[in-house]
């Protein structure tokens, strides 16, 4: 029995030293005691909006949109208003174009636009707003005058009327030529506004020795030089006396005719000055004439 209790005495002892010593490992140190810092309340607010701050300053990404498709569109046209008109100028007997002006008349509303032509030129391009025309040239000192009719040079065509035309909007019209001037000087039509008495004479006289009857009808003929345009006037029958007005300036034959064909004519060339009437009397009738050409 002695030994046992002695055994357990020992047992008891080692036992109690082991806890000793696990019991010291789990001692808290010596060193001084962690302190804890708890966040007051205006820490934690002004945190919260310094982050708040923070996060709107940054800028939000931006998603990438993908580009939008590509679309060709036709390019754009514009309505054409004009059309275009173009033809050659001619002038009398193959002679070198001298220096004019081409009118086109609308013949709805009168309205003229011109063309200046040099001397020289053969052909001419003009545009037009749609509508019909009548084409007409007059040299500048309106001493003769062409047209664009249905006569073509040297056809000996007798209806010199200026012929219509139509030009359309984006159309181009060839074929207008300035070409007829063998007619006689009244059917080419003045511009709009045009005051022959501005640029032209008269010639007045009596005819005197005539060998027919007293009551004959006579017409008298002007014939122009240096145009070939000839102009005449018919007295009453029995009428002596003459008038021919609206004379370009130029020199002059002056001869009478009766239906008989008898012809007189004024013994020398009249000269006619713009502006100015010059007197020439009808006193020869055994001279050589031209044959009448008036109506």
């Amino acid at each position: 029995k002695g030994f046992a209790v002695k055994l357990s005495k020992t047992t008891f002892f080692l036992f109690s030293l082991l806890l000793l010593l696990v019991l010291s490992c789990n001692l808290p140190s010596s060193a001084a005691p962690k302190t804890t810092t708890v966040p007051s309340v205006n820490d934690v607010v002004s945190s919260t909006l310094a982050a708040a701050t923070l996060q709107a300053m940054t800028p939000l990404a931006t998603p990438t949109m993908p580009p939008p498709p590509t679309m060709t569109l036709p390019p754009v046209t514009p309505t054409p208003t004009t059309g275009k008109v173009s033809g050659r100028v001619c002038y009398k007997s193959g002679a070198s174009v001298p220096a004019m002006k081409i009118f086109f008349q609308d013949t709805a509303t009168g309205a003229v636009l011109e063309f200046p032509v040099a001397a020289g030129q053969t052909e001419y391009e003009m545009t037009l707003p749609p509508g019909t025309y009548i084409a007409y040239a007059w040299l500048y000192d309106f001493s003769l005058g062409g047209s664009y009719s249905a006569c073509l040079p040297g056809s000996g065509c007798g209806d010199h009327t200026p012929l219509p035309f139509t030009v359309q909007a984006g159309a181009a019209l060839s074929g207008v030529d300035i070409c007829d001037w063998a007619h006689g000087p009244f059917d080419v039509p003045y511009p709009p506004n045009y005051s022959p008495a501005a640029t032209t004479g008269s010639i007045a006289g009596t005819v005197y020795h005539y060998p027919g009857s007293a009551d004959a009808r006579l017409t008298i003929v002007a014939f122009n030089q240096d145009t070939g345009y000839w102009y005449y006037f018919k007295p009453a029958a029995g009428g002596r006396t003459f008038s021919l007005d609206n004379l370009p300036p130029g020199r002059y034959q002056l001869v009478a005719y009766d239906t008989h064909g008898r012809a007189g004519g004024a013994p020398s060339l009249v000269t006619v000055v713009a502006g100015q009437t010059a007197y020439a009397d009808v006193t020869n009738w055994n001279g050589s004439y031209p044959a009448n050409p008036a109506p």
